[in-house]
């Protein structure tokens, strides 16, 4: 009677563990999709309004903050399961990029908010950085196109998936430092 007992309790601890990982993990997700969504919504602003000047500046560094909020959730990642999470990813190395510059096939690329505007080169990474974030919420909707609601039911198998194939794949970021040297070349 009394390992009967013993079984029924830690079988019920056991289940509640399962059930707070769960929930950790829903909130996880939700917050990172929102995360990536509120993102696109800024980027797609600067893309669209091209503001100048003070505006450029503080939307600017609205759109780094939340693309800076999104590289720490990924980085805190294997706190909640055993992804990649820690290591570099395309989100912080595009937000390391805007706002410090880097060099790429031998061309300098400046911070963005160096002349206070936003050219042509600046324009075409932004622009496949957005497509980038666009096809990592897709993914997490399992979807072709952009949709409001997320996927209730994503597992942890399939989220970290999505992030190793996207966001912690290297490949993504120099898409972006692609898309601005192109665009400086054809410019020429």
């Amino acid at each position: 009677m009394c390992v009967f007992l013993l079984s029924i309790f830690f079988n019920y601890r056991y289940y509640q563990t399962i059930k707070e990982e769960e929930q950790q993990f829903a909130y996880l997700f939700t917050d990172f999709y929102y995360e990536v969504d509120e993102t696109i919504d800024s980027l797609e602003f600067l893309l669209t309004h091209d503001p100048e000047g003070n505006k450029l500046i503080d939307s600017m560094v609205s759109f780094l903050n939340q693309l800076t909020r999104i590289d720490f959730m990924l980085r805190r990642v294997p706190y909640y399961f055993f992804s990649e999470g820690g290591v570099s990813n395309s989100v912080g190395a595009a937000a390391n990029y805007i706002e410090r510059g880097t060099k790429h096939k031998g061309q300098f690329i400046p911070p963005f908010l160096e002349d206070g505007r936003l050219n042509g080169q600046e324009r075409a990474f932004l622009q496949e950085l957005n497509s980038f974030l666009l096809q990592v919420q897709y993914a997490l909707n399992g979807l072709e196109k952009r949709s409001d609601v997320p996927i209730r039911d994503l597992d942890k198998v399939r989220f970290d998936r999505v992030l190793t194939e996207n966001v912690y794949n290297e490949i993504h970021h120099y898409r972006f430092l692609e898309a601005y040297v192109k665009e400086g070349q054809g410019s020429n």
